[in-house]
């Protein structure tokens, strides 16, 4: 990741039509929300006058990506709202992982970039055998643009395909052995002899090898049922907040779909029968998710500040 950041370019407040400065931040490659949140304010705790908002743009600024990756956590839920005067995606993709993901700027700048829910390798949840596989909605992406939007921007928030279930264990039964063991094993006799190179009476013995085989055990392997397929997670949201100004035709600069995930498939009961000698039983289907939907709405600073 290569940052560069260009100190007091032009900014435009919101509410008046004077100049003030501030600072242009460029992230170039792959980069996380760690990256944003180390340097910007990301959220809209703090901002409860439009005099709050003014000064959260000011201090953030411009944010260009160029020709970058930003992947939101995938790992949990993720509320991310980014504040900035002007916004510039060139080349970039932004993956939210299914996150909530608002953007908020005075003018945004999009060349051939799109804002996706998943990546390809991931847009199957992963059967980890604790019952969390059922797919992640695809999120929703807020975007408020306050005066000008620039170019086309692609919105890809297809819901994640639940996983298939496992097949049910199969009836087994196994042998093992463990490996036995030797020793060697000595008798004293109770009478004496008398030994006469030494001119002593001595008392006799014998020696001999016992060897132990080994134990063999026996374990039984019940069949399972299988699992049932993870459900297919809804299609995302997009809100396309904006002034009652801007005439800008946002259908036409938004290319969206938001596809329900498919269902994971149902597992196979395994052969053979249970503990209590019933026959096993196939799992069931997921349910697929459901399409998602975009939104385009006049911008109301106390319904996305104030009463959220």
């Amino acid at each position: 990741m290569f940052r560069l950041t260009i100190l007091y370019t032009a900014l435009f407040i919101i509410s008046t039509s004077e100049l003030s400065f501030s600072q242009t931040t460029v992230f170039k490659g792959r980069i996380t929300w760690l990256d944003l949140i180390t340097n910007f304010e990301t959220s809209r705790y703090g901002i409860k006058t439009e005099a709050d908002l003014e000064q959260r743009i000011i201090k953030n600024g411009n944010l260009h990506l160029d020709s970058s990756y930003l992947f939101l956590d995938a790992k949990k839920e993720q509320n991310l709202f980014l504040i900035f005067n002007e916004v510039s995606l060139n080349e970039t993709r932004i993956i939210t992982n299914g996150n909530t993901l608002t953007i908020f700027c005075n003018k945004l700048i999009c060349t051939n970039s799109a804002i996706i829910s998943f990546t390809p390798n991931y847009l199957t949840a992963i059967n980890d055998g604790k019952n969390n596989y059922s797919g992640k909605r695809g999120g929703i992406v807020r975007i408020v643009v306050l005066n000008q939007m620039q170019g086309k921007l692609n919105v890809f928030l297809d819901g994640q395909n639940g996983a298939n279930g496992f097949d049910g264990l199969n009836n087994e039964q196994t042998e093992s052995t463990d490996g036995g063991y030797s020793y060697t094993e000595t008798s004293v006799n109770v009478d004496t002899y008398y030994d006469p190179t030494s001119n002593k009476h001595r008392r006799g013995s014998t020696t001999r090898t016992v060897n132990k085989e080994g134990l063999t055990s026996k374990k039984y392997i019940y069949a399972t049922n299988g699992e049932d397929g993870g459900n297919g997670g809804d299609g995302g949201t997009l809100l396309f907040l904006k002034t009652k100004q801007n005439n800008d035709s946002i259908s036409a600069k938004i290319h969206f779909t938001a596809f329900a995930g498919t269902n994971g498939i149902a597992g196979k009961g395994g052969k053979g029968s249970d503990k209590d000698g019933e026959k096993t039983l196939d799992g069931e289907d997921g349910i697929p998710g459901k399409p998602g939907f975009m939104k385009i709405e006049i911008y109301n600073f106390e319904d996305l500040f104030i009463n959220h």
